[in-house]
């Protein structure tokens, strides 16, 4: 990455943001075949974005409703809908005791 100009979107050195490569890794997966539901879609992007670490509930629920006061068991059942759709395709939402959640990829 060489450039941030927002807190999500970032922009690497050939010239293709977090969401453009977001959208092309997706389609690589077939992950756009899961039918989310618009908050599912933000929540996924949140993992996905940060795959290569641990993601609080927090940060979840500050990137995709921020300025709420939202309740983390609905967070629970949206990752519960997100993790039965995924799973055919061998993604996995991992859930870290006491730190938060990290989505895995298998490799075919």
């Amino acid at each position: 990455m060489i450039k941030q100009i927002s807190r999500d979107i970032q922009f690497y050195s050939n010239g293709e943001s977090s969401m453009d490569r977001l959208i092309r890794e997706k389609r690589v997966y077939s992950v756009e075949n899961c039918s989310f539901t618009a908050t599912e879609e933000l929540i996924f992007s949140v993992l996905y974005m940060n795959k290569e670490r641990t993601v609080t509930k927090n940060e979840i629920i500050t990137n995709v409703w921020p300025g709420t006061n939202v309740n983390p068991k609905g967070l629970d059942v949206h990752l519960h809908n997100i993790r039965r759709k995924l799973k055919p395709l061998g993604i996995h939402i991992r859930r870290i005791t006491n730190e938060g959640y990290i989505l895995n990829i298998e490799s075919n």
